[in-house]
């Protein structure tokens, strides 16, 4: 959960801080090397997405604690505001302005559960795959085996940022700030800010990848590094020979894939080079005023340790950018002046210290279990009458009650086929339009069809849609739609099947229609 997060952040800033030269600078780049050496901490953080357009005035947050006790087990608390998921379209608790989802990871395993659920659900089970594929007991030399490719790669992210020489201007100290961190502990801090552009992040990179093609050693380490991972890995992979001579695959991956790779760098640098020549990064200007990115790091220069990281990234489309006509922004609901800034304040304490154990539901419940439940009543009857989860889960209960199914109609052929295979099926073409007989199309998607011999009604009904039509003629039959007469619609009867205009039928129940101009065909998916 968090630990990988917090992770991509240090990546994500190992550009910047390598490239500051400054005192402040260096205080950085030593504070990011403790960081990679985090084994247990706790945190608090706070994300706001803020939306300022002539269309729509929004502001979300949300907010965050964190405990990791050691690699494979964590904690994230996640508050979320009702209002949020009402526009989810999800009720919480009469009286709850709050609620609390929980994201753990308990020896591997990933779980969620909520501030309204005593039980938990198992997103993934590490333990369980680890079982099936190593044989049961084999976790702790799993965990042995992550843990020394995970000291290769910090290492290698050391070495890079001690060596690192790209050097920028853009770094400034505010100075002595005391931080109250949410255990009630004062702690004196320098405020250190770096802003970056767009161009500088274009730059950084490219040095970045240009110094890794120039480092012999540093590449050595690398591939090193991820010729380590098939022993990590192999097992996993299923249909993997077990024969396979790991010294035989680990030559394979240093000699074939090193100048694969390399070759993939080089190519991105270019590219990299390309973009800086387009429109909106040929005027600096004009790209600095779109985007910018500040981070803001609150270190305590005795113990070199981290206790509050500050990200802000602004986007803004200005007046010089509209006046660029970019390809990709054309027909955008962009205005000049509308902005989006997103932000983000993590406050860190008890650094490598002792941590309380995560707490995990007694009673679990596997996504098996979830996905062969057929409505939210049956997730309630299973999670608890009051369960969030239960709610939220309902995507993937669809997922399992969901028929995935699609008809291919072979117009030219008077051939059909779905996942069952391929059957005749009578169409033709009448002013355009492709005919098809309704019932057999609406009963292969899972359409409820009905046929009332005394009033000669064919009714149709699909993702909350009803299509009825009354049979009293052979041809240009009038076709309703939730009650409302459809003049695009007509149904004609061919030797006592009645046939509808495949595309507005298909359309009016909202299934989705693909025309294959290759294979002259038409797919429909409900």
């Amino acid at each position: 959960m968090r630990k990988f997060s917090i992770m991509a952040l240090v990546l994500a800033m190992m550009l910047v801080v390598s490239a500051c030269s400054s005192s402040s600078g260096l205080l950085l780049k030593e504070a990011t090397l403790k960081q990679l050496d985090l084994e247990s901490f706790q945190a608090s953080s706070t994300i706001t997405v803020d939306i300022d357009s002539a269309l729509f005035k929004n502001a979300f947050k949300v907010e965050m604690d964190t405990k990791q006790v050691d690699y494979w087990n964590t904690s994230s608390d996640i508050k979320l505001d009702a209002s949020l998921l009402a526009l989810a379209g999800v009720d919480v608790a009469p009286g709850q302005e709050t609620v609390t989802l929980s994201l753990l990871t308990h020896n591997g395993d990933t779980i969620v559960t909520s501030s309204q659920d005593q039980k938990g659900i198992v997103l993934s089970s590490t333990s369980e795959l680890l079982a099936d594929e190593f044989g049961e007991g084999k976790e702790e030399q799993f965990q042995e085996l992550f843990l020394s490719v995970k000291d290769i790669f910090t290492d290698l992210i050391k070495d890079y940022i001690e060596d690192y020489s790209y050097s920028f201007d853009q770094i400034e100290s505010h100075g002595n700030v005391n931080i109250t961190l949410p255990n009630s502990k004062t702690v004196t801090t320098e405020h250190i800010e770096v802003q970056l552009s767009v161009v500088d992040l274009i730059d950084m990179l490219q040095y970045s990848l240009t110094y890794f093609l120039d480092n012999k050693e540093m590449q050595d380490s690398f591939y090193e590094a991820i010729a380590a991972l098939p022993e990590l890995v192999m097992p996993l992979v299923e249909g993997t020979d077990e024969e396979i001579n790991p010294a035989e695959l680990k030559d394979a991956l240093i000699n074939e894939a090193r100048p694969e790779i390399n070759a993939g760098i080089k190519e991105f640098i270019a590219q990299l080079e390309e973009f800086k020549t387009t429109p909106l990064l040929a005027n600096e200007e004009v790209a600095n005023n779109f985007a910018r990115l500040s981070l803001h790091s609150y270190v305590d220069p005795k113990d070199k340790e981290t206790y509050q990281t500050e990200f802000e990234l602004t986007l803004k489309y200005t007046d010089e950018l509209a006046q660029l006509d970019l390809e990709g922004m054309k027909g955008a609901p962009f205005l000049p002046g509308d902005s989006i800034t997103i932000s983000a304040k993590d406050q860190y304490w008890n650094h490598n210290g002792k941590i309380d154990p995560i707490k995990v539901p007694n009673q679990l419940v596997s996504m098996e279990e979830l996905v062969e439940l057929e409505s939210v009543e049956d997730a309630k009857a299973v999670l608890g009458e009051n369960s969030l989860l239960a709610r939220l889960a309902e995507p993937f209960i669809n997922m399992g009650a969901l028929d995935f199914g699609y008809i291919e109609l072979k117009v030219d052929e008077n051939k059909a086929e779905t996942m069952d295979g391929e059957f005749d099926l009578s169409m033709y073409i009448n002013n355009g339009q492709t005919m098809a007989p309704i019932a057999a199309i609406g009963e292969r998607l899972g359409a409820d069809v009905t046929w009332d011999p005394n009033t000669k009604q064919i009714t149709v009904a699909a993702n909350d849609h009803l299509v009825q039509v009354t049979v009293e003629q052979v041809k240009n039959n009038a076709v309703t739609v939730d009650g409302a007469v459809r003049s695009d619609l007509f149904v004609d009867v061919e030797n006592g099947t009645s046939y509808v205009n495949i595309r507005a039928f298909a359309e009016a129940l909202d299934w989705e229609v693909l025309w294959v101009e290759e294979t002259r065909s038409i797919l429909l998916f409900p």
